[in-house]
């Protein structure tokens, strides 16, 4: 074997050399001391080559079934109806005193303002149970994106828009007003 004259002619004979034998890269090292780094890194390569030559690409067809997943999913989502659409008034004072939360609490789940991972599975399941739902389906109606109340009315040059980030229910009840020793029992799971 003659000595290449440049270092990318070195790293494409060891390129077919090790695609023969791994053992080229040692005869490489020896020989070439000086890219040693780039010997190791091109081995590599040709090893992740090596290891996902069989895994076959995504085709066109296969993004076209991803795609009609995600709309299919997105609809199951959207066809979740609003377990608040129905409330009246009074089911709301109703809940805020069986819950023992102020109106802003339930409106923020009304909204959908609510990261629903933060709120402890036996309130929701008395919501659940208050808006005679299941708890499945409010808890996918909760994690839909949130929204401005229907009935909103606002006074500035642009309508405002809802908020795009959820609020843990900690913060929610915090803001709410509920004092720190009720909120301590609201996040803990045996309420």
């Amino acid at each position: 074997m003659n000595r290449p004259i440049t270092s990318s002619q070195v790293l494409d004979q060891f390129a077919a050399a090790y695609r023969e034998s791994t053992a080229a890269l040692a005869e490489f090292l020896v020989k070439y001391p000086e890219l040693a780094d780039a010997l190791v890194d091109y081995a590599h390569q040709l090893n992740l080559q090596r290891e996902c030559a069989g895994e076959r690409s995504i085709t066109p067809d296969d993004e076209l079934w991803i795609e009609a997943q995600i709309s299919r999913i997105s609809a199951a989502r959207s066809a979740i109806s609003d377990p608040f659409a129905a409330w009246q008034p009074s089911q709301y004072v109703e809940a805020r005193k069986v819950l023992e939360v102020p109106s802003a609490v339930l409106i923020a789940f009304r909204d959908r303002l609510v990261n629903v991972a933060s709120v402890p599975v036996p309130f929701l399941e008395h919501l659940a149970e208050l808006l005679k739902v299941g708890i499945a389906d409010l808890v996918v109606f909760l994690e839909g994106s949130p929204r401005l109340a229907a009935n909103s009315s606002y006074k500035a040059n642009a309508a405002p828009g809802a908020p795009t980030e959820k609020i843990d229910f900690e913060s929610i009840l915090a803001q709410a007003g509920v004092p720190a020793d009720k909120v301590s029992a609201l996040l803990k799971e045996d309420i």
